[in-house]
């Protein structure tokens, strides 16, 4: 695996658990992973796991609440 590609994966993963585990902006989350803008960190977040932030935060929140 490329650095770039290793370094695009463990972002996306690391922010997955922040919309996961805490209430942060969408862009206090983009910025906490590296990116500077909330527009690219959504294209690639989408791109990886075919939803956007909100609709992923959003789809967890519903299933914990669920339980």
């Amino acid at each position: 695996m490329p650095p770039i590609a290793y370094l695009t994966k463990w972002r996306l993963m690391k922010s997955r658990r922040l919309l996961e585990n805490t209430s942060l902006s969408l862009e206090k989350v983009a910025e906490r992973c590296g990116y500077l803008y909330l527009s690219t960190f959504s294209r690639r977040f989408k791109e990886a796991f075919n939803q956007t932030p909100s609709a992923y935060r959003k789809g967890k929140r519903q299933r914990v609440l669920q339980e």
